[in-house]
């Protein structure tokens, strides 16, 4: 005798396929609201890297104009009082030139190259000073192929010749670049004798332009301290590379 089990109500058998039949469109629903969030998500990390793009390209124009107008001041001092002078400082600049307008165009450039930068500039501005100023340079890298932003020192830089350096007074300027284990740390002690308020002003565009491409570059990666003593002044970056 066969033994025949009981039926299921009617009402049972609707509810559990009204329940698959939700449970496939829940499903469906969460696989395109994931989708459509992973696009959006996409979509955002996208602009945001063109904005952040846009801001460091606006911030690296701002330094262009400014450095080259002032290396020309410069040798435009020096004509009339050295004509020797002023065309080793237009081969000096030749060279300067050069690397920002061909060697900085990607996001990050061999750390050789920004110390060959800098010293080419520092050399460019001892043509023209008296024999009242101290220049000393460090530059200690452990590993040249290490990469970084491009020219995040050079207004630091020269800031220090600009307002640290009197004609008449003694005057030095201390650039240290050490490079170790992917750490990286510039430092700038200088006399400082700015002549007038703008030159303060000045300074300040120049601290603020680089505070802000270290927080678009380096985010959490890097410490920037600065400040006045008496007449010196005093600019430390370190860097997580």
């Amino acid at each position: 005798m066969n033994k025949r089990f009981p039926q299921p109500p009617n009402g049972f058998v609707f509810g559990l396929h009204n329940f698959s039949f939700m449970f496939v469109i829940s499903i469906s629903v969460a696989i395109r609201t994931t989708s459509r969030w992973f696009k959006t998500e996409t979509e955002r990390k996208i602009l945001e890297n063109e904005n952040l793009k846009s801001k460091l390209s606006n911030l690296k124009m701002q330094l262009n104009p400014h450095f080259f107008f002032n290396t020309l001041n410069n040798i435009y001092s020096l004509i009339n009082i050295s004509p020797e002078k002023a065309q080793e400082s237009v081969h000096g600049l030749a060279k300067l030139m050069r690397y920002h307008l061909y060697e900085t165009n990607e996001e990050t450039v061999p750390l050789s190259g920004e110390v060959e930068f800098l010293k080419n500039y520092i050399a460019l501005m001892k043509i023209r000073m008296n024999p009242n100023v101290t220049i000393e340079t460090d530059f200690t890298i452990d590993n040249p192929t290490t990469r970084i932003a491009p020219l995040l020192f050079i207004s630091l830089v020269e800031n220090s010749f600009k307002h640290g350096i009197s004609p008449i007074e003694n005057s030095f300027i201390k650039i240290t670049m050490i490079e170790h284990d992917q750490i990286l740390a510039f430092e700038i002690l200088n006399t400082d004798y700015h002549q007038k308020t703008e030159g303060l002003e000045e300074t300040g565009i120049g601290l603020e332009n680089l505070r802000k491409r270290l927080a678009l570059i380096y985010p959490e990666k890097h410490n920037f301290v600065y400040g006045y003593e008496s007449k010196h002044f005093h600019v430390k970056v370190i860097l997580q590379l």
